[in-house]
């Protein structure tokens, strides 16, 4: 995982926080992210692609979604991260997250970092999905769930795919801020119960 621009791997994000400060925990504002999913749609061939949210805190620093490769039998390591925007997947960019790698046949919870950003409660934004290279090789998805009306998973917005609000579906995801910093070392499992689930 990166700040836009030289990368580094989950496994050493991970590391580095082993190592030094960490948050000690997660307060989660807006989710959509039940034990399951209903289905995956194509990152590395279908662009345009995020989730609207509605926040209730006054910034984000952390975004958990579910992101899977689908075709195993090729090289297909990708780099990702998320593009804030305001009101729509075609609005001003409030920020960027980190970049982040994941490796071939990865199938799980990707957190994506934002450097504490700045945001209006009750105002609509969306986070669009970015992968690089696109259409590389690998076949590279994120999970969504999808609900019959009236009810929706994720009442404050919907799924977008290829620029196109889906109705009644939501992608799996689940966006927060830390609480509280240690400096005390702790263990593989302490670390990746807090950052991956």
């Amino acid at each position: 995982m990166r700040r836009p621009g030289a990368s580094l791997p989950v496994a050493v994000h991970l590391l580095l926080l082993f190592c030094s400060t960490v948050a000690t925990g997660v307060e989660w504002d807006q989710r959509n992210d039940p034990p399951w999913y209903y289905g995956w749609s194509s990152l590395s061939y279908v662009p345009l692609q995020g989730q609207e949210f509605v926040p209730d805190l006054d910034r984000m620093e952390i975004l958990h979604l579910w992101i899977e490769d689908h075709n195993v039998d090729e090289i297909g390591a990708a780099e990702f991260s998320v593009c804030l925007r305001e009101e729509s997947i075609f609005g001003p960019v409030v920020a960027t997250s980190w970049v982040l790698s994941l490796p071939e046949g990865f199938h799980g919870t990707a957190p994506f970092i934002f450097d504490n950003v700045s945001l209006v409660p009750g105002d609509k934004y969306v986070f669009e999905i970015l992968i690089e290279p696109f259409g590389a090789p690998g076949n590279w998805g994120v999970g969504y769930t999808s609900s019959q009306p009236p009810s929706e998973d994720y009442a404050r917005g919907n799924r977008i795919r290829d620029g196109v609000v889906q109705q009644v579906q939501d992608l799996w995801f689940r966006e927060g801020v830390y609480t509280g910093v240690s400096t005390q070392q702790l263990t593989w499992g302490s670390i990746k119960a807090l950052y991956i689930d």
